[in-house]
């Protein structure tokens, strides 16, 4: 159980959209730039243009960035409840608690181990 837990955990990969996240702030910057900078070519036409699509996405990657985080966060605490409830079961066979074990058993919906 533990080492699917774990391996739950280490099937969430790094966000892999950073270099775009980071290529959509630069370029919104940039166009910021270019706009207050009275020696470029960008007029307010092209710049009220082109600020929303470079909104747009630095909000949907952020949005997917925070959704990722999310997601990875669930596995790690999954593996940690894994660890979690190993541990509280060593304790009870430890003290004989055979009570506590059938209780676990019993809100996990486990059957004990079966032949195949």
């Amino acid at each position: 159980m533990e080492r699917d837990a774990a391996s739950k955990a280490q099937d969430v990969p790094d966000w892999d959209k950073a270099d775009a996240l980071e290529r959509a702030v630069r370029s919104r910057n940039e166009l910021e730039r270019r706009w207050h900078d009275e020696d470029t070519d960008i007029d307010d036409e092209t710049f009220f243009r082109n600020l929303p699509v470079l909104e747009r996405r630095i909000k949907e990657l952020r949005a997917d960035q925070r959704a990722h985080e999310a997601l990875k966060a669930e596995a790690e605490e999954a593996k940690e409840d894994v660890r979690n409830v190993g541990v509280e079961d060593a304790h009870a066979e430890a003290r004989g608690d055979q009570e506590g074990l059938e209780r676990r058993d019993r809100s996990t919906g486990w059957q004990g181990q079966q032949d195949i």
